[in-house]
């Protein structure tokens, strides 16, 4: 229904407006936070995240290699 509701007095609805769909998919989430510059930040982040695995794996197999 378009129209608001009309009381006679006032129309209930007549100013909403519904909010707008937001069509951002990942590669649109990349392009814009390379271009804010956020992107070196996030890419530390996986770095420092491939480092911790890499060290976390490289510890099992030292401990599992000692026995």
């Amino acid at each position: 229904m378009n129209v608001p509701y009309n009381t006679g007095k006032i129309k209930i609805g007549s100013k909403y407006v519904p909010p707008p769909v937001n069509y951002m998919d990942e590669d649109s989430e990349l392009i814009q936070s390379a271009m804010l510059g956020l992107w070196a930040r996030e890419r530390r982040f996986q770095v420092k995240l491939w480092a911790y695995f890499i060290l976390l794996i490289a510890c099992i197999t030292l401990l599992m290699a000692s026995k």
